[in-house]
């Protein structure tokens, strides 16, 4: 696995994978010293989350004369974090580009390439400081600053600065020159103010145990916050507002046009001075794997997961819940993330899966012989019938479709349990045109593009992702080539489906088997165009669905051992 950047995110994914013994990874940045990124902010710059929720899990915070940790105390952690830890990072390393090839990536960094199974993106979400376009109207006598080039109050020429943003930056920058500079803040609405400090307790411990900082992204109370926009940690410049002492706009920058700005209000000012404390864009050139971010250049990501098989991303705004981004939610985001994975590095509960069939592998086709004549019927020659040339089977098991193809066709099976495979290998001696491989359905090491059709025959009932195995089928299926199903799923008749809903929760349980998973929506959701569903069965148990890669669909085809 390979983890790119070697921040506060990197460093928590890094403590749960050192807690692995059967994952190799490495940490790679492209800074020269770890914290480089908090070194490189104001001299000022101070934690507004306390020491207590400053920590990365296994190691506290040191005390210090300040509650808040300073961003060089910060820097300190993390590289002590790094040592006690003995967390591989390859520093310098800066990733020009990452491609994918199969399963596999590639990273091409200044110190050498990486190949990995798994990457892991903990880069952070502040990349590109973000510059509102009326920047450019601006004369250059006035000067301008992001935050991220702002260093201390000297840095800032002429009397009058006009600090815009409304946000935490842009609050302790107003108090910081206040002593030293006339300051007016151009704040896009009206700043929410909150309390440090609650009867003498820090907010964080009134909204850890109310439940808010660790509520998930989803609940009411995360929404409405996110809906309301990041609060202002401290009064201190509402203070300064009331006095007098700082002057508060309530309104957003327009346009700039030579020693003036516009604001929304049609009013203007004329500062010597701008300071931008409007945030940062996320921007991933070296990026180069399909659908991993979205026309805009954001992730596209769920909870950290990615669309894209093998790629994770974390410390993301919001991730998972309002903490996600800072030291304190490193460590339930980062936990969760290598918790996905198995012992062999595939997706979670495909070892739970394999076990079964290993187990059942010598009475399956006695069993499942008696389900088709009993229930499911007949429908592995029309399967078989609807594919062509270069075939992928997914879940292959002990190899029944195998006597029913046609003589022209090669098949590609792959099932996830060695025991049934076995079987499937007695049965290779009627298939002289095929290949057995072992592997998990939901990640294969297989190249893009490489099979003309894919099939499956009650095979998604069992798999634990099966979008996840739907993308991937896609990835490995030509434009224009089609998937055909055959899966029980959701009865036509009414009574049947009542038993269906009863014993649905006991199978999962016992062989991780659902009754009643209907394969359209997860196929509709990996890209497949659905063109014939068919139910077939007794009470309509069995559907047999037919699903094609539109011909416009194409992969990157690029080169993919840290897994």
């Amino acid at each position: 696995m390979l983890v790119v950047g070697a921040g506060q995110a990197g460093l928590g994914v890094g403590f749960w994978l050192s807690r692995r013994t059967d994952l190799s990874y490495l940490l790679v940045d492209a800074a020269p010293q770890l914290g480089q990124s908090w070194l490189d902010r104001w001299d000022s710059l101070a934690l507004f989350t306390p020491r207590r929720f400053s920590a990365l899990p296994g190691r506290r915070f040191p005390r210090g004369a300040s509650p808040y940790p300073s961003k060089d105390e910060t820097a300190a952690y993390l590289t002590d974090y790094a040592r006690e830890h003995e967390l591989p990072v390859r520093l310098g390393a800066r990733v020009e580009r990452l491609t994918r090839e199969g399963a596999r990536f590639l990273a091409t960094t200044r110190r050498g390439a990486v190949r990995a199974r798994h990457v892991v993106i903990a880069a952070g979400p502040f990349h590109s400081p973000h510059v509102p376009a009326a920047a450019a109207g601006l004369d250059p006598t006035v000067q301008q600053l992001h935050s991220a080039q702002y260093r201390r109050p000297a840095d800032v020429m002429g009397r009058d600065v006009l600090v815009v943003g409304g946000g935490n930056s842009a609050a302790q920058l107003a108090v910081e020159l206040a002593a030293t500079h006339r300051v007016s803040v151009a704040a896009p609405s009206g700043m929410w103010f909150l309390p440090a400090r609650i009867l003498g307790i820090s907010l964080y411990w009134w909204i850890f145990v109310t439940g808010v900082l660790n509520g998930a992204s989803g609940t009411p109370v995360s929404r409405l916050v996110r809906k309301r926009g990041d609060g202002i940690i401290g009064r201190d410049l509402q203070r300064l507002v009331a006095d007098g002492t700082v002057r508060l706009l309530t309104e957003r920058v327009v346009s700039a046009t030579g020693k003036t700005v516009t604001l929304g209000d049609g009013s203007t000012e004329s500062p010597d001075s701008v300071l931008w404390c409007t945030g940062f864009q996320p921007n991933y050139p070296w990026l180069d794997v399909a659908g991993a971010v979205d026309d805009d250049g954001r992730p596209v990501q769920d909870g950290g997961r990615s669309t894209v098989p093998g790629l994770h991303w974390i410390g993301l705004p919001w991730q998972s819940r309002l903490n996600s981004a800072i030291l304190d939610g490193v460590d339930r985001d980062a936990q969760a993330l290598v918790a996905r994975l198995d012992d062999s590095g595939n997706l979670p509960g495909s070892r739970k899966v394999r076990a079964y069939f290993d187990r059942h592998a010598p009475r399956y086709d006695r069993q499942m012989s008696g389900c088709e004549r009993l229930l499911l019927g007949a429908h592995r020659d029309w399967a078989v019938g609807q594919v062509r040339g270069q075939v992928l089977e997914i879940g292959v098991g002990t190899g029944l479709n195998l006597p029913h193809y046609p003589t022209d066709v090669t098949v590609t099976g792959v099932d996830v349990s060695e025991s049934m495979l076995a079987h499937a290998r007695a049965r290779q001696g009627v298939r002289a045109r095929s290949i057995l491989l072992a592997g998990d359905v939901q990640r294969l090491d297989l190249p893009d593009n490489a099979f003309d059709d894919a099939l499956s025959t009650y095979t998604f009932c069992s798999i634990p992702d099966p979008e996840q195995a739907a993308r991937e089928a896609f990835r490995l299926v030509r434009p224009g080539g089609r998937l055909v199903l055959v899966e029980h799923g959701p009865a036509a008749r009414s009574w049947v489906a009542a038993g269906q809903r009863l014993l649905d929760p006991i199978c999962v349980r016992l062989q991780g088997e659902h009754l009643r998973r209907d394969p359209v929506p997860f196929l509709r959701r990996a890209g497949w165009q659905v063109e014939t569903v068919q139910r077939r069965g007794r009470a309509g148990l069995v559907h047999r669905v037919v699903a094609r890669k539109p011909a416009d669909q194409e992969h990157h085809r690029t080169a993919g051992d840290h897994r």
